[in-house]
């Protein structure tokens, strides 16, 4: 039979080693779940790379301009792009033509961080954890420097829009537009300043490439010229500035 006092010190030291345990098992689940997610993005950009050689140059195309859609913002539904046409928007060219189950589109790390609480909060049927850059969605590849940028990359919550990050800030631009004015806006802050490229993942999040490879950085690696912008002529960080249209937040094509 054990005391009372030998088996106080027993749960203590269970207790103890689960302590020291737990960060270790923590980190090791985190892990995982990230491992998963970058072999999402690796086949998401292996895919749009096919698309792209397929396509003369497009990467899975959607008008990256905020205003892009005149029927309140269809176009970018991921509900219209699990459903609707090949050519609704990038969710829909991926999910069609090259990943039928919508589980690719799913990041556990992001699933933590909740649902976005906008116009395109998610639901069950209808959400995705990703961004695609919409340099790469809005100019052909070629047209762009550096050859390798940014394809798509976690998002900062669950959306059930099929999102661009940066965008172009102006509506219905046209190509001569896109490439040449400089309002490109949103790939590391919010509108208030705020940074959201810290995040799901430990300080960075996983990005995949337009030549099909795949990587986590921490926020602190990643520059405009990773998505094909310069930032008044330099490759560079968005400034912690309110306000998206602001001297040293909006990019340049990189040309």
């Amino acid at each position: 039979m054990f005391t009372l006092i030998e088996l106080l010190v027993v749960i203590a030291i269970i207790a103890i080693l689960a302590a020291l345990l737990l960060p270790a098992l923590n980190k090791a689940r985190d892990q995982a779940i990230s491992t998963k997610c970058l072999g999402n993005l690796r086949q998401m950009s292996q895919c749009a790379a096919a698309y792209a050689v397929d396509f003369n140059g497009w990467f899975l195309f959607q008008r990256p301009g905020i205003d892009a859609d005149p029927n309140d913002g269809s176009s970018f539904s991921v509900a219209n792009g699990f459903t609707g046409g090949v050519k609704t928007n990038w969710v829909s060219q991926l999910h069609n033509l090259y990943a039928a189950d919508r589980k690719f589109f799913i990041c556990g790390a992001v699933e933590k961080l909740g649902d976005d609480s906008g116009t395109y909060a998610s639901n069950d049927d209808n959400r995705i954890c990703y961004v695609a850059n919409g340099v790469a969605t809005g100019v052909q590849l070629q047209r762009v420097r550096p050859s390798r940028i940014v394809a798509f990359m976690d998002r900062y919550s669950m959306t059930n829009g099929a999102d661009l990050r940066p965008y172009f800030s102006a509506g219905n631009p046209t190509m001569g537009e896109l490439l040449n004015n400089g309002t490109w806006v949103a790939w590391m802050r919010v509108r208030n300043g705020g940074l959201f490229s810290d995040r799901p993942h430990r300080n960075g999040r996983n990005y995949s490439f337009t030549d099909g490879s795949a990587r986590f950085a921490p926020w602190t690696e990643v520059t405009s010229g990773w998505f094909g912008l310069l930032i008044g002529g330099e490759d560079k960080q968005e400034a912690q500035k309110s306000g998206y249209v602001t001297f040293n937040r909006v990019g340049t094509i990189w040309k």
